[in-house]
C-alpha cells in the first residue's frame, strides 16, 4: 500500500478493496469446505475456476475504460461459473447441449480461460491450447500420422465444458480441493514470521561453517521449500537476506544469485508442500499424497546434499570461510520462538504422513493448529499478528491460488484435446520408437522435453501435459509410475535453472544485480550433480521408499552417496580437502555414471574407478603437501 506524504498508509483505491474482497472471500470458500465438507467434484471446481477468472481480471485491469470492460468481463465470469454451479444437475440428467444456451456459455468459459490464463501466466499455454482446440477441429485435413476422424464444436464444447474431463478435469480438481487450501496454509504462516524464522534457523545450523552464508541459503532454501510450492516465490522470500550475506563475505552476485536460484528450486522437492503438481501427480497416480511425500524425502535429501559439497569445494577454493559464531543467532533461542511455525508443520506431517489422514484434514488441523498459536500470541502480545494481518493473508492466499487454477484449467484444454484426437496415444508411440528400446535415450529425451516445456510453462502445466503424454512410454519400459512421475515432476522443475529461460535464476540474479545468463549458467552447473538424482531413482526405485524394503532403500543410499561424492569432485575439482588432478576428475566422473545402473558389474567398475580417483587424488595432494611443507 502506498503511503500518503505525511507518512500515513493511503486509502485503497475501490478497484483495490474490489480485488480485496474477491481475494478473501476465494480464500474463505476454500477454508469452508475444507472445513465442513467439499461440494460435489463439478460444483467445488466450477466454483474455483469462477473465483479464479473474475479476480485474474480484476487484478490486471488497466484504467480507465479498459478498467470497465475488465471489470464487466470479471462479472461475467463470475456469472458463468454461478450459473454452472446452479445447472450442474441438469448437464447430467438431460444431457450437455440440450440448451444452446449451455453451448454459449461453455465457449465464453473456454475463451475466458485462455484469457486469463495469457495475463496472469503468460502467452505459451493459452497459445499452446487455442493450437490443441484447431487440431481438433480441423485435424482431418492433416497426413499421417497426424490425421484423425474430426471433431465438430458441440463435440469440443461437450469434452471441454459439459465433463470433468476437459476444463474441469483431474488437474484442476485438485486445484479446487487440494492445493488451493495448502496456498493458503502457507499464506497464513508467512504472516506469522516463518520467513525470519527460517533464515534464523539457518543461520544457527549452518552459518560457521565452510561458505557460511552460501550454506545459509541452502538451508533456508530447502526449509522455505517446505510450505511454498514455487521456486521464484523461494528465491525472492529468503534471497532478499542471503544474496547481500553471501556477496559479504566475498562470493561474486554471479554465483551469490546462483545458489539461491538453486537452492530455492530444491525447495520443490521437499515435502510436505511440493506444489500443485506433486498434488495433481498424486491425482493421476490415484495414491495417497503422503506417497509422494514419502518418495520425495530421498531425493531432496541428496540434491541438497550434492549443493552443499559444490558450494563447500567453491568456498574452499576461494577461501571463504563461514561467519564467526558471535555473530550468528544461538540455535536454543532460536528454536524456542520456532515452534509458532515447526509446530502446524509437525502436525500436517504427523497428520499425513504418520497417520495416513487425506491431505484437507490435513491441513485443516494444520490451519487450526497455527490460528490457535497465533490466537494464543495474540492474547500475549499487541506485537503479535492480529486479524488484520489474517485478512492480509487470506487476501494474499487469494491471489497466489489464481494462476495456479488457471494453469490447471488451461492444461486441461490440451489434454483433453490430444486424448479426443488419440494424439496422446501416438506421441507415446513415437517416443518408444525413437527411444529403440533404449531407456537411458528414453530418459534423455524426456529430459530435454522437459526441460524445452519447462523453460516456456509452469511447472504445473508442464508436469501435467508430459504426465499424459510421456509418462506412458515409461511405464512401457517397466518403469514404475511412481518412478516416472517423480522423473518428470523433478526434471520439469530443473528448467528453472536452466538457460536461457531460467526464471528461478533470474530472479536471483535481479536481486545480486548480477547478469542473467551468467547467473543461469552458474546455476546449472550446481545443479549438475542434483541432475543425477531422477535417473538414479528410476534405475533404483528402492530410492523412492515405495515398496521397498529398509534393506534395498540403505544399499541405493549408499551407492548414491558414493556417486554424487564422486561426481562433486569430478565437476569442481576440488573435495574436502584438496584439489583434484584431471585425470582422477574423470575417472571419479566415469565412476558415478557407472553407479547409475544396477549390475554387478557396472557397480564393481563404477566403485572400482571411484576408489581409483581417490586413491589418485590423494597421492597429488600428499605430494603437493610436501612439496610446500618446507616453505
Amino acid at each position: 500500500m502506498q503511503a500518503t506524504p505525511d507518512g500515513a498508509p493511503a486509502p485503497r483505491s475501490l478497484q483495490h478493496a474490489l480485488v480485496a474482497a474477491v481475494a478473501v472471500a476465494y480464500s474463505l470458500f476454500h477454508l469452508w469446505t475444507s472445513f465442513f465438507g467439499l461440494l460435489p467434484a463439478f460444483q467445488q471446481r466450477a466454483t474455483h475456476l469462477g473465483f479464479a477468472l473474475c479476480l485474474a481480471f480484476l487484478l490486471t485491469s488497466t484504467r480507465g475504460a479498459a478498467r470497465v470492460v475488465d471489470n464487466l468481463v470479471a462479472a461475467v465470469c463470475a456469472g458463468i461459473g454461478v450459473w454452472s454451479v446452479a445447472g450442474y444437475a441438469f448437464f447430467w440428467e438431460q444431457g450437455f447441449g440440450e440448451r444452446t444456451v449451455d453451448l454459449v456459455v461453455g465457449a465464453m468459459l473456454t475463451l475466458a480461460v485462455l484469457e486469463g490464463t495469457r495475463r496472469t501466466v503468460g502467452r505459451t499455454l493459452p497459445i499452446l491450447s487455442a493450437l490443441c482446440i484447431l487440431y481438433a477441429l480441423f485435424g482431418n485435413h492433416l497426413p499421417e500420422p497426424l490425421t484423425h476422424r474430426g471433431h465438430d464444436v458441440e463435440r469440443l464444447l461437450r469434452v471441454l465444458y459439459g465433463s470433468t474431463e476437459g476444463i474441469f478435469g483431474v488437474a484442476l480438481g485438485a486445484s479446487a480441493t487440494v492445493v488451493a487450501i495448502f496456498v493458503i496454509f502457507a499464506a497464513i504462516l508467512s504472516v506469522s514470521g516463518a520467513g525470519k524464522i527460517f533464515i534464523d534457523l539457518s543461520m544457527a545450523l549452518f552459518g560457521h561453517v565452510r561458505g557460511g552464508p552460501a550454506q545459509i541459503a541452502t538451508a533456508s532454501g530447502a526449509l522455505f521449500g517446505t510450505v511454498s510450492g514455487s521456486a521464484v516465490a523461494n528465491v525472492v522470500g529468503s534471497g532478499v537476506f542471503t544474496i547481500p550475506m553471501m556477496k559479504r563475505v566475498g562470493f561474486t552476485p554471479r554465483f551469490a544469485g546462483a545458489v539461491e536460484a538453486t537452492s530455492s528450486t530444491g525447495g520443490q522437492l521437499v515435502p510436505p508442500v511440493m506444489g500443485a503438481a506433486a498434488f495433481i501427480m498424486a491425482e493421476i497416480l490415484s495414491v495417497p499424497y503422503s506417497t509422494i511425500c514419502i518418495a520425495a524425502i530421498v531425493p531432496a535429501l541428496f540434491f541438497y546434499a550434492a549443493l552443499y559439497l559444490q558450494i563447500d569445494s567453491e568456498a574452499a577454493l576461494q577461501g571463504i570461510r563461514g561467519v564467526p559464531r558471535a555473530e550468528l543467532p544461538r540455535l536454543g533461542a532460536v528454536l524456542r520462538v520456532s515452534w509458532v511455525v515447526l509446530a502446524p508443520i509437525a502436525v500436517l506431517m504427523v497428520a499425513m504422513i504418520g497417520l495416513h489422514y487425506t491431505e484437507v484434514l490435513s491441513a485443516v488441523l494444520a490451519i487450526a493448529t497455527l490460528l490457535l498459536i497465533l490466537a494464543l500470541r495474540r492474547l500475549r502480545s499487541r506485537d503479535a499478528p492480529g486479524f488484520r494481518m489474517l485478512v492480509q493473508a487470506l487476501e494474499e492466499g487469494g491471489r497466489d491460488v489464481v494462476g495456479i487454477a488457471l494453469t490447471c484449467a488451461c492444461a486441461g484444454i490440451v489434454i483433453s484435446m490430444l486424448m479426443l484426437t488419440g494424439m496422446a496415444t501416438e506421441l507415446a508411440t513415437i517416443l518408444v520408437d525413437l527411444a529403440g528400446g533404449h531407456l537411458m535415450l528414453l530418459l534423455l529425451l524426456t529430459a530435454l522435453a522437459s526441460l524445452v516445456l519447462g523453460m516456456g510453462l509452469p511447472t504445473t502445466a508442464c508436469y501435467i501435459l508430459l504426465a499424459v503424454l510421456v509418462a506412458p512410454a515409461l511405464t512401457e519400459f517397466g518403469v514404475p509410475a511412481l518412478a516416472a512421475h517423480m522423473f518428470i515432476f523433478y526434471m520439469g522443475l530443473m528448467a528453472n535453472v536452466t538457460p536461457p529461460v531460467a526464471l528461478a535464476a533470474y530472479a536471483g540474479a535481479g536481486i545480486a544485480h548480477a547478469d542473467p545468463i551468467a547467473t543461469g549458467v552458474t546455476s546449472f552447473r550446481l545443479s549438475l550433480a542434483g541432475l543425477l538424482v531422477p535417473f538414479f531413482f528410476v534405475y533404483r526405485p528402492a530410492m523412492l521408499i515405495h515398496g521397498a524394503t529398509v534393506v534395498e532403500v540403505v544399499s541405493a543410499m549408499v551407492i548414491f552417496a558414493v556417486a554424487i561424492v564422486a561426481l562433486v569432485g569430478a565437476i569442481t575439482g576440488f573435495l574436502f580437502v584438496a584439489r583434484i588432478p584431471p585425470l582422477a576428475r574423470v575417472l571419479l566422473g566415469v565412476g558415478a555414471a557407472s553407479l547409475i545402473y544396477p549390475s554387478v558389474p557396472t557397480d564393481l567398475a563404477g566403485f572400482g574407478l571411484v576408489f581409483a580417483g581417490a586413491l589418485l587424488s590423494a597421492q597429488a595432494h600428499r605430494v603437493a603437501t610436501r612439496i610446500a611443507g618446507p616453505g
